[in-house]
């Protein structure tokens, strides 16, 4: 079903997945993980650089965000690589690339951990390491939104709800992030700003419990160890980022046995996300 560029799949336990298609409707498949709070409309961030690269971004919402139907509360990141693997199928795609940005970092690696057979390599740019990785440099609503979701998703929902109504009412876009060097305040100062909020407003479509089950999962056991990923992993973290610290990127990079790191100096996390981004499209053309 297709209605304004929002298509839905049935998965698993007669689930809705909504996504939306960006770049080249020709060109290799490269589903596209959102960060957090973020939905689909992500993708319009990538939309010009994937049609340059040649490659097809397929955009889910996850569980519970945007257009999809809620999951089973016993699901963990791990899990994700099986909805993507359905989309997968139902786009006709064999084998796929992934790529996450933010806390959508987790649910790329989760793909290539979980379906190594048909993740072809995975990119995680400006992405969040797993619990316990070093650098506690988030935002004070992350750390707020992070210590609820270790308690309980439930826990989550008040501070989710919180910041849903805070981005209703944003009129700055830079709020959204975290001390944002110069690269970053002109990025937001144009399109990409209102499309970052955008994002994120639309990740509160059906309400704040998709968002808070979202933090419970990126603060809890992922289900799998980043030392057993075999796919090829490339990293792309901003030094400056101020959301993610840029440890948590150099934490993945060392532990994934097939990962490469690559630095933006005096980039945040915007600025970051779209470089590393464009560089990832760009990687995964061939």
């Amino acid at each position: 079903m297709t209605e304004r560029g929002v298509s839905t799949v049935t998965v698993e336990e007669g689930r809705s997945v909504a996504y939306a298609e960006y770049g080249d409707p020709d060109g290799p498949v490269v589903f596209f993980c959102h960060g957090t709070p973020g939905s689909r409309l992500a993708g319009e961030l990538v939309d010009e650089d994937a049609r340059a690269a040649g490659v097809r971004v397929v955009a889910p919402d996850r569980p519970g965000v945007g257009a999809s139907d809620a999951a089973s509360r016993s699901r963990r990141i791990a899990d994700w690589a099986t909805d993507v693997a359905a989309l997968a199928d139902h786009v006709g795609a064999d084998t796929y690339r992934v790529l996450g940005v933010s806390g959508g970092g987790p649910f790329a690696l989760a793909c290539a951990a979980r379906t190594p057979s048909r993740v072809e390599e995975a990119a995680v740019v400006s992405g969040l390491g797993p619990p316990g990785a070093p650098g506690d440099d988030h935002t004070l609503g992350d750390r707020v939104l992070f210590a609820a979701g270790r308690i309980s998703p439930l826990a989550a929902r008040l501070p989710a709800w919180a910041l849903a109504r805070g981005l209703a009412a944003v009129e700055d876009v830079e709020s959204l992030v975290s001390d944002p060097p110069e690269p970053d305040q002109r990025l937001l100062a144009g399109e990409v700003g209102a499309a970052v909020l955008a994002d994120a407003q639309e990740a509160f479509a059906d309400g704040s419990a998709g968002v808070a089950r979202d933090y419970a999962l990126l603060a809890s056991d992922w289900g799998f160890s980043l030392d057993a990923i075999t796919v090829p992993v490339a990293v792309y973290h901003g030094v400056e980022d101020g959301n993610v610290p840029y440890a948590h990127g150099e934490y993945v990079a060392d532990r994934v046995p097939e990962a490469t790191l690559t630095t933006y100096e005096e980039k945040g996390h915007v600025a970051g996300i779209v470089e590393g981004t464009a560089a990832a499209l760009d990687r995964m053309s061939g």
